[in-house]
């Protein structure tokens, strides 16, 4: 019980830090900005499913992908651990997730739950690299169940924030929110770099296993 307790909450901090929803809470208030309170929630509703719609297919399919490209394990640890440093490194430097290009169309956009919301703000390249890792490391029924309860809660929190981004936004200043961004930041590095060891000590050891 206190591995799966365990694999859920290191579940949930990778994804929540990298997913960001805090950093996407002032972007998704400006490209809703002319919109009515109910369609506000609706789009933040939409983007949330379709986060956990994208990141618990790619968990769900997690193995079958790795085998159609001939991916090891190891190799997934690697390079999902090269994408949360990346996005880390984005995070630290105050990079924007959004070009000004893809924030000036959003804004005109009818409809922005799933692009740019779900797509690539909160489900982005990385996050699904981070998933991939995630099911490599389930071995059992319970393992799948703790990884994706993580995926339902991260998506969970991030509709809320979302739905009540306005507020969150206007009680944060946005020094406090860069400080929220640089921690989580921080905190994705750190295990980017512990899965790129994790991968790296796993090929090491079975290196020697076949010599021997």
């Amino acid at each position: 019980m206190f591995e799966i307790a365990k694999l859920f909450i290191a579940s949930f901090i990778s994804l929540f830090t990298i997913v960001d929803p805090i950093c996407a809470a002032p972007i998704f208030v400006s490209v809703t900005a002319g919109d009515d309170r109910g369609k506000k929630n609706r789009q933040a509703r939409n983007a949330a499913f379709y986060m956990l719609l994208i990141l618990s297919t790619f968990f769900i399919g997690g193995s079958l992908i790795l085998n159609f490209f001939g991916i090891s394990i190891e190799g997934i640890k690697i390079a999902g651990g090269l994408m949360m440093i990346t996005s880390a490194k984005g995070m630290l430097d105050e990079k924007k997730k959004l070009s000004k290009i893809e924030h000036e169309e959003s804004i005109v956009k009818d409809d922005v739950a799933f692009s740019p919301i779900a797509m690539p703000l909160l489900s982005g390249p990385g996050a699904i690299a981070v998933t991939l890792g995630l099911a490599s490391h389930a071995k059992s029924f319970a393992h799948y169940a703790a990884v994706l309860s993580s995926i339902i809660v991260v998506a969970f929190i991030s509709y809320l924030i979302l739905r009540f981004s306005a507020k969150i936004v206007g009680y944060m200043s946005s020094t406090m929110m860069n400080a929220m961004t640089k921690m989580m930041g921080f905190i994705l590095l750190c295990i980017g770099v512990q899965f790129i060891l994790d991968g790296l000590v796993t090929i090491f050891n079975t290196k020697i296993i076949i010599t021997h």
